[in-house]
C-alpha cells in the first residue's frame, strides 16, 4: 500500500469529472490541495489460461503481417483483492474523519508479462532459465514476457538481471566453441 500525494493534480478526484473553473477552482485548490491524501493499493495478477497474445486473423500491419491481439481479463482473485483494498481504504478514511472521498477504478502499470513463460518443461513454458527457447537453441527471448505472474513491483531490475545472466551464459557458450 502506498500513502502519499503523488497525484496532487487530481484535486478531490479525477479532473475529467470536475466542473469547477476559474475563481471557484482556484479557491478549491487553495483550500483542498494541501489537505488531500492518496492511498494506492496494488494486487498481484495471477495467470489465467484465457489471458494471451495471439496473431489477428482479421487485422494486418502495413507490411501485411498479422497484428497482435491482446486478450486480458482480471479474475476473481484480483477483483476480490481490489474490493478488499477499497474497504480498507474506506475504513482508514473513516478513522481519519475524511469528508470528501473519491475512488478511481482499477488501473494498470502496462507491463505486458507472461507472453513467453520461463520454465524447465517445454510443455508449459517457452524458454529455459537462460531465456533460450526450448525449440530453437540459437534463439533467446529477453524481457518481461518470461514472468508467469504480474506482481506489484516494477519488473525493470529483474529484466536487467535476467538479461545479464543470459549474456553471461551466451558468452560462456561461445568460448566453448
Amino acid at each position: 500500500m502506498d500513502l502519499g500525494k503523488w497525484r496532487a493534480l487530481f484535486h478531490a478526484g479525477n479532473p475529467s469529472r470536475q466542473t469547477t473553473f476559474g475563481k471557484e477552482l482556484r479557491e478549491r485548490l487553495q483550500s483542498e490541495l494541501h489537505r488531500q491524501i492518496l492511498i494506492n493499493t496494488e494486487t498481484e495478477q495471477l495467470p489465467h489460461a484465457d489471458n494471451r497474445v495471439v496473431l489477428s486473423r482479421d487485422q494486418v500491419d502495413l507490411m501485411g503481417l498479422p497484428r497482435p491481439e491482446i486478450h486480458f481479463q482480471l479474475g476473481g482473485y484480483e477483483h476480490k483483492g481490489m474490493k478488499t483494498a477499497r474497504l480498507l481504504h474506506e475504513y482508514i478514511f473513516e478513522k481519519m474523519g475524511a469528508t470528501h472521498i473519491s475512488h478511481s477504478g482499477p488501473h494498470t502499470g502496462c507491463h505486458i508479462m507472461g507472453v513467453y513463460r520461463m520454465g524447465a518443461n517445454p510443455k508449459d513454458s517457452v524458454v529455459d532459465k537462460n531465456l533460450r527457447t526450448h525449440d530453437h537453441k540459437n534463439l533467446f527471448l529477453l524481457g518481461s514476457g518470461v514472468f508467469p505472474t504480474g506482481g506489484t513491483a516494477n519488473p525493470t531490475l529483474t529484466i536487467a538481471a535476467l538479461a545479464l545472466r543470459t549474456a553471461s551464459y551466451v558468452s560462456a557458450k561461445l568460448k566453448e566453441e
